[in-house]
């Protein structure tokens, strides 16, 4: 079984923009997406086994067509697991409740992690379940798509950091690019079969330690473009700058996003002070060349 307690989450409740950045850190930029991160997978069902876990369910033993299941910056991975956390591991919001789905994907020893937000209430939960009631041994069902779950057209935000020890990427969705949605009943069931209990305010698989803004102060990424579909008819997600031909680099952004502009009239007011100060300088200097020479012209009439 993965390790959901090494997954890196964020804290997505604090976007101040209506371009969704910064998000909630002086000290970790969100820039614009300059970068190319691709994503694409296959329009296809999958099987997979389905297990109670504490904090949720466990989707493993992931049967798929092909072994290049997902591909990101052109990099194949294969889908190992996928998760539903009740209650989400990160926040999406102040108000309501979430679910998180987890794709962990590998290549190599490289991992990706794709969260998705799964909304609380409703009438109908639109994403695909195991018999609730039944839940307790284990079931296998095929009616798993990520086509079901990953939106399109709309942003979402990627970031580096570590999974297990070693580099994994990260893509969340926020909540406003999401509508998933699972019915209360629904989420109280779940939590009553994996935790035997009401659904707790902080998901027990939650590592209070693992929160990306206080761990790291790399560039987290922003693409409002989201993703959009190829003519192969495959869903991929492109960083593209919003400043279209105009370049942004990391040690710019502070400069170019946080810097107030320049305030014109303190600007001049300065410029008359320091030309002020100038005159006055001149003026001392040549009142005290007159004063010494009056000084010597009096000596000498003196001495005469």
């Amino acid at each position: 079984m993965s390790d959901v307690k090494s997954l890196v989450y964020v804290d997505l409740s604090n976007v101040t923009s209506t371009k969704g950045c910064p998000i909630n850190s002086d000290k970790t930029p969100c820039i614009v997406c300059e970068e190319k991160c691709k994503l694409s997978f296959t329009n296809e069902y999958f099987q997979a086994s389905c297990n109670i876990i504490e904090g949720g369910l466990f989707f493993t033993t992931i049967n798929t067509n092909t072994n290049s299941y997902l591909t990101f910056n052109e990099d194949s991975y294969t889908l190992d697991a996928a998760y539903l956390l009740a209650p989400s591991i990160n926040t999406y919001s102040k108000k309501g409740k979430y679910c998180d789905v987890v794709f962990i994907a590998s290549s190599g020893s490289s991992k990706l992690i794709i969260y998705i937000p799964i909304s609380v209430g409703g009438n109908i939960t639109t994403i695909a379940l195991p018999n609730l009631e039944e839940m307790g041994n284990d079931q296998t069902f095929a009616s798993i798509n990520l086509f079901s779950y990953l939106p399109s057209q709309l942003p979402f935000y990627y970031y580096n950091a570590s999974y297990n020890g070693e580099s994994a990427r990260y893509i969340i969705f926020p909540n406003t690019s999401c509508n998933g949605n699972i019915t209360t009943d629904d989420y109280n069931k779940i939590c009553d079969k994996t935790m035997q209990t009401v659904c707790p305010d902080i998901n027990p698989l939650k590592n209070p330690t693992n929160n990306y803004f206080e761990l790291y102060t790399n560039s987290i990424y922003y693409n409002e473009l989201g993703a959009n579909i190829s003519e192969n008819g495959e869903y991929y997600l492109d960083c593209y700058m919003t400043d279209q031909d105009e370049e942004i680099k990391p040690n710019e952004f502070a400069q170019k996003y946080d810097s107030k502009p320049a305030d014109m009239s303190k600007t001049m007011n300065g410029l008359l002070y320091i030309l002020f100060f100038i005159v006055v300088i001149v003026v001392c200097f040549y009142l005290v060349q007159g004063y010494l020479k009056f000084i010597k012209k009096e000596i000498a009439k003196n001495a005469n």
